[in-house]
C-alpha cells in the first residue's frame, strides 16, 4: 500500500474537500485487523502516515484504539477539511447528537442509495463513517464508495455501503443510519 497525495481547487465546495479528505486519508482497500484491546497504538502501523499526522493533530486525551476508531476518522476529515472546527472527536452517540442539531449540517434519513452526495457522512449512536461517491480503480483493482474504520478491527480504509444496521457487515444495531451533509 502505498500513501497518495491531496490537491484542492480554492474552489472545492466544503462537501467536495470532505471527500477528498476522507479517500487521501483512508485506504481505497478494505483492510482488516485481527482485534486487539490490549494495544492503545493498536492500528497506527497499518493506518496511512496521512491519518496518524491527522489523528494525533486532534489533540484528544484519550488514546484507546485511537487509530482504528470510525469517530476519531471522521473527526480528523472534517477538521483537516476545515468545515466544522467544533466536530466532536469521539463517541459516535455524541457526534450524532451534534450533527443533529449544528446549524452547519442538514440531517435526514435517506430512502435509500440514490438521496447520498460525495462528502455526506453516515451516522448513527454505534458508529460513522463516510460516502466518498464513485468507485476508483486503479492498478491494484477498484476501492469502495464510503471509507470508515472500526474499533479494534479496522484502520481507516473503504468501506462498505449500508443504510441500516441489518447488514451482515455491521450486526451491531438495526436502525438506520442518518445522513448529514454539510451546508454550503
Amino acid at each position: 500500500m502505498t500513501s497518495s497525495s491531496l490537491t484542492l481547487t480554492e474552489t472545492a465546495t466544503p462537501a467536495e474537500k470532505i471527500a477528498a479528505i476522507a479517500r487521501h486519508l483512508a485506504w481505497e482497500h478494505h483492510v482488516v485487523l485481527e482485534r486487539n484491546t490490549e494495544s492503545d497504538d493498536w492500528g497506527r502501523a497499518e493506518a496511512k502516515p496521512e491519518f496518524v499526522e491527522a489523528a494525533l493533530a486532534l489533540g484528544d486525551e484519550v488514546r484507546i484504539a485511537y487509530f482504528t476508531d470510525c469517530g476519531v476518522f471522521v473527526a480528523a476529515v472534517v477538521r483537516q477539511a476545515g468545515v466544522d472546527p467544533d466536530f466532536p472527536v469521539r463517541r459516535t452517540w455524541e457526534q450524532l447528537e451534534y450533527l443533529e442539531n449544528s446549524e452547519r449540517w442538514h440531517t435526514f434519513v435517506p430512502d435509500g442509495e440514490d438521496d447520498l452526495a460525495p462528502g455526506d457522512i453516515l451516522v448513527r449512536s454505534g458508529h460513522i463513517y463516510i460516502f466518498t461517491g464513485e468507485y476508483w480503480c486503479d492498478a491494484d483493482g477498484c476501492g469502495y464508495r464510503a471509507v470508515g474504520a472500526s474499533l479494534y478491527t479496522r484502520p481507516p480504509s473503504g468501506h462498505h455501503l449500508y443504510l441500516t444496521g441489518k447488514s451482515e457487515k455491521d450486526i451491531s444495531s438495526d436502525r438506520p443510519f442518518s445522513i448529514a451533509r454539510i451546508k454550503a
